[in-house]
């Protein structure tokens, strides 16, 4: 499930399921139309590597870094997944240098924009009333394979000239 508030105001709280940076997964991709969802696929080129290491990096097709920070929400005892750039890691950083560790306290995130404002900022406050939960035990979201797909150059070619991964076709 992913994680959303979508209106100026709405209020959820959480718990991050990190204690570090390091905890959060990051991926090199890009963004691909598959029907009618986009989908992120894992990027085949190391830092050294090659433009031509990978197909999609090769024909221009711009390879970004996502972040996806898994986190527990009270309100519906569900494990979500939010995606977030740099500038929320270093908030998220400063917490951890206060609260560690993280996973063992609630917060509160609130959002301050209209929906589709792209100058939407999350506001994070902990919450001191409210008992955490256990969730050393929680199962995270497998995310490479499922979220971030995991395709060959040669799965990558075809989608480059029809449009479509092959095991889409055989379906």
């Amino acid at each position: 499930d992913w994680f959303q508030l979508k209106n100026d105001g709405d209020v959820a709280r959480v718990q991050f399921m990190l204690n570090s940076i390091d905890d959060i997964p990051i991926f090199s991709t890009h963004k691909v139309k598959i029907g009618d969802k986009e989908r992120y696929v894992d990027c085949l080129r190391n830092p050294q590597d090659p433009i031509d290491a990978c197909p999609f990096c090769a024909s221009g097709l711009p390879a970004k870094a996502v972040r996806f920070i898994v986190m527990y929400q009270h309100g519906d005892q569900k494990v979500k997944i939010w995606e977030r750039g740099r500038q929320f890691i270093s908030k998220l950083q400063g917490l951890i240098n206060r609260y560690s560790p993280l996973s063992e306290h609630v917060f509160e995130i609130e959002r301050h924009g209209r929906a589709g404002d792209q100058s939407t900022k999350y506001e994070i406050y902990p919450v001191d009333n409210v008992q955490a939960e256990d969730i050393s035990q929680m199962d995270k979201p497998e995310l490479e394979g499922s979220l971030v797909l995991q395709k060959t150059a040669d799965e990558m070619n075809e989608y480059l000239e029809t449009g479509e991964f092959p095991s889409e076709r055989d379906v």
